[in-house]
């Protein structure tokens, strides 16, 4: 990255961007469910509908506004992913209730095979 600040001047190009796009606006469709008493008004209920057409044209213009708005990120993107994908692994380290002394335990990691046998309170 260039370092720049979050307080950095957007550029002519991310001006031109950001000025012709227009993000989707989802309608808003009153939806009441009532749970153990409490009711809840849900207005984009409708959007968990994921086999209905009217929800896959909203999906897709979300994802074309974010395509158009941050498209210019894409070398970054692909720079970050090549060097996750190439990154070493650290070992994870995972605990274990211990019910004899009250505390949890590290449990013996399979990357690393060891551990410490260490009471954490």
């Amino acid at each position: 990255m260039t370092g720049a600040s979050d307080d950095a001047e957007p550029s002519d190009e991310e001006r031109r961007i950001t000025a012709s796009a227009t993000p989707p606006v989802a309608k808003r469709v009153q939806s009441r469910r009532e749970f153990h008493g409490d009711v809840f008004i849900d207005q984009y209920e409708w959007l968990r509908d994921k086999s209905s057409p009217e929800v896959l044209a909203y999906l897709e213009a979300e994802n074309n506004y974010a395509d158009e708005t941050t498209g210019q990120l894409e070398p970054l993107r692909q720079r970050i992913s090549t060097r996750s994908k190439h990154a070493p692994r650290k070992p994870t380290c995972r605990y274990r209730s211990d019910a004899a002394t009250g505390g949890i335990t590290p449990a013996v990691s399979k990357e690393s095979n060891t551990a410490s046998n260490a009471v954490v309170r």
